[in-house]
């Protein structure tokens, strides 16, 4: 009995294999039909003509490779459609439409006078001529003191008197500290020795209160509504010797971001808000200044290719600095400007999306070492500062930096200069 059931093991067991094998062949006789029927009627052009009743084996290759080629084609075509679309998802469209003048900021004014040297101050004249002749000889241990402070002083004025000539260098002096800073400001003219008379939409105003100090290139300046240092400057991060701005007057009523808290036609004389919001002009023009000009106080050695005064315009949030362009106003003329701006708007839809995608950066996206607020002529401020200093191992005066970081001497300018150079 045990014999006979092992006996038929096998017999059962050989049935079951032989069924899944015909329902396997059921399927694949299906795949296959449901394949043909497919091939036969479907729109895809070529397809049909591989299972086409007829056709020799060399037609059949033939229709293979090409349908193979359109699908290879598709996938690429396919492929950059979506890269293009992963990495530059934004659509830049124009609609023109007329923003009210009083809902932007007036602009930031920067007035730099073209006399960098007193000569109540400073003879940068008789300096250079004395230090070109040479160090006398048989001098005391005190002059030679004394002639070392004054050629340290001739090549700080350097810096913002020459641009065409190379100083007589004696020693190798290639960082210093703010005296720097200190030569340069106690040299230049001053604010009541620049502007006479000031006008703010209609009504006189001082000079004084509407002008601060502004460390740039071209070194001390003049400027008008800037934000205030605190506001513009991580302080925590910044340097402590000096400042290079010397605005105080804190925001108010106003962001970068939404613009103004309350509308143009709320706005009275006693409104506080600040920066100053720009207006539609009418017959008269937002600010007036009278300039003055001693030519008895100017050095015709320093600066001698430039007369007159330089004029550049920048957002309130950036950090008033010189630039390629600007205005020049000229002594015994008048010069008047006349501003037209454009706002391009960032929809608040795509900060969902990386920077790299929309090729463009919100303020809140950057963080700046010195700046506390980021825009891209802050960031590009800093970042010439960190590769200067990379380069040189020191920075310009007016570059913003940290207190570990020493100031550029005349002797650096080479250096500095092909750092700016490889950086833009």
């Amino acid at each position: 009995m045990e014999k006979e059931e092992e006996e038929g093991v096998p017999g059962e067991f050989g049935k079951v294999c032989h069924i899944k094998k015909q329902r396997r062949k059921r399927q694949k006789l299906l795949i296959i039909e449901l394949f043909l029927d497919f091939a036969k009627n479907t729109t895809l052009h070529g397809l049909r003509y591989i299972t086409e009743v007829g056709l020799t084996v060399i037609e059949k290759v033939f229709w293979v490779l090409t349908f193979l080629a359109s699908v290879v084609l598709c996938f690429i075509l396919i492929e950059r459609v979506w890269h293009k679309w992963w990495y530059s998802p934004v659509i830049v469209s124009f609609n023109e439409k007329l923003v009210p003048v009083g809902e932007v900021p007036f602009p930031s004014i920067t007035i730099c006078p073209q006399w960098k040297c007193k000569t109540s101050a400073y003879n940068y004249t008789d300096r250079r001529i004395k230090y070109r002749r040479g160090r006398p000889k048989n001098m005391s241990e005190i002059d030679n003191e004394i002639f070392d402070k004054e050629k340290i002083m001739l090549e700080d004025a350097y810096l913002v008197c020459e641009k065409f000539s190379w100083p007589i260098l004696t020693q190798r002096r290639t960082k210093t500290n703010k005296s720097l800073v200190d030569n340069i400001i106690r040299m230049a003219p001053k604010l009541k020795e620049t502007m006479y008379t000031c006008r703010w939409r209609g009504s006189f105003v001082s000079c004084n209160q509407y002008f601060t100090e502004v460390l740039t290139r071209e070194g001390v300046c003049f400027n008008f509504n800037a934000l205030s240092y605190n506001d513009i400057f991580k302080i925590k991060s910044i340097q402590s010797d000096y400042k290079y701005l010397n605005s105080t007057t804190p925001i108010n009523k106003w962001d970068i971001i939404s613009g103004y808290t309350t509308t143009s036609e709320n706005v009275t004389e006693k409104t506080k808000e600040y920066p100053r919001r720009g207006r539609e002009n009418g017959a008269h023009p937002d600010l007036e200044i009278l300039l003055l000009e001693d030519s008895a106080d100017i050095d015709d050695s320093c600066n001698s290719l430039s007369n007159g005064w330089k004029i550049y315009l920048q957002h309130p949030a950036d950090l008033p600095q010189s630039s390629l362009y600007y205005y020049a106003a000229i002594a015994k003329q008048v010069t008047s400007l006349a501003l037209k701006f454009s706002i391009l708007n960032t929809s608040e839809s795509l900060i969902n999306y990386k920077p790299e995608q929309r090729q463009c950066y919100f303020p809140k996206d950057r963080n700046l070492k010195y700046f506390a607020t980021y825009t891209p002529d802050n960031c590009q401020l800093e970042c010439l500062s960190l590769y200067t200093y990379e380069k040189c191992k020191c920075v310009w005066f007016h570059m913003p930096h940290d207190n570990g970081s020493e100031i550029c001497t005349a002797q650096q300018q080479i250096c500095v200069e092909r750092a700016q150079g490889k950086f833009n």
